[in-house]
């Protein structure tokens, strides 16, 4: 986080320097995000103002992307799918908190990394309590592509009644190379831990949540699924549901897994096709709930919106709340 602190800050020195940037025009309001609208330049918004760095987290090159070019580098990323994401943190970030750290100041002061892993939250708006929604974008391990991933999927979550938090977690030195199995199931735990301790504050009911992820995120929240690797190790409440979203590790399925919504990808370039089979046949065997389906989409589509992917979020609804 720190890292990506200085490599904003620098960035926004340059285009002082060149007279580009938006730090002495007047504070733009949320509502005009746009996709032509810098991520530099969202930074600068007063609501985000201390709490935009993690959303940029191991990806500092989106600093100087707008929503619409970052898809030149990444295809499968969805730029009104972003926009839709941002827009919604920006207007409860107007009117209340909506990121949090999820560990002591204590922790975090003995290592900086821990300030890596944190919640942003979209509080549901309904008078109803309801089970929570836990969301953990990718990035191979070395970044955390929360606004084209689990935020756009939380705003969803969030419009259609639920309060949905979108969670960093502590990141490695390169791509593709994972942090050890403890590191990402205790930052998990935190974020649970934390959510629990503060369940009536943020209005929710802690049983019966709904944990999901993307592409690494997904490998971390397969691992969060097995009992002797993830919630039932770290004395954590067990969820109500996995949602795994093209990423999937069959080594780390056991008999007690949660029931398990899968959406993964045809042609995936990351996972196998054997993957899906096995995950599928591992659950048939044991008897484990699950909905499983192959989209036609590219690794990395996030909330899917105009693809083969869309409407996943109604369904994983459904699918959890099916008794």
């Amino acid at each position: 986080m720190q890292v990506t602190k200085k490599i904003r800050n620098l960035f926004l020195s340059l285009l002082s320097g060149l007279g580009l940037s938006g730090c002495s025009a007047p504070r733009i309001s949320g509502n005009e995000i746009t996709e032509d609208m810098p991520f530099y330049q969202m930074s600068e918004l007063e609501e985000f103002d201390g709490i935009f760095d993690d959303l940029m987290l191991g990806n500092d090159w989106l600093y100087k992307a707008t929503p619409k070019t970052m898809t030149r580098k990444i295809p499968a990323w969805n730029t009104k799918d972003c926009v839709y994401g941002m827009k919604s943190l920006s207007s409860q970030a107007k009117s209340g908190v909506v990121h949090y750290e999820i560990y002591f100041p204590e922790k975090i002061q003995s290592d900086q990394r821990y300030a890596e892993a944190g919640l942003y939250c979209l509080h549901s708006q309904s008078t109803e309590r309801k089970p929570y929604v836990l969301l953990l974008a990718g990035g191979g391990f070395s970044g955390v592509c929360t606004p084209v991933e689990s935020l756009p999927a939380a705003a969803k979550f969030n419009e259609l009644g639920y309060t949905a938090f979108a969670m960093t977690y502590r990141i490695s030195s390169h791509f593709g190379k994972k942090n050890e199995p403890d590191t990402l199931m205790e930052d998990i735990a935190a974020a649970v831990r934390f959510i629990e301790a503060n369940s009536e504050e943020l209005s929710v009911l802690t049983d019966n949540y709904l944990i999901g992820g993307f592409s690494a995120g997904s490998v971390a929240v397969n691992m969060w699924g097995n009992k002797g690797i993830g919630y039932d190790k770290w004395l954590a409440t067990k969820p109500g549901c996995i949602c795994l979203m093209y990423g999937i590790e069959t080594a780390n399925f056991d008999t007690e897994f949660p029931k398990t919504f899968v959406r993964f990808c045809k042609d995936d370039q990351y996972f196998d096709d054997s993957v899906y089979t096995d995950a599928i046949s591992y659950f048939n065997q044991h008897h484990i709930r699950y909905d499983g389906k192959k989209v036609d989409c590219l690794h990395g589509f996030g909330l899917g919106s105009s693809t083969d992917a869309e409407g996943w979020v109604n369904e994983a609804i459904s699918f959890w709340n099916q008794e």
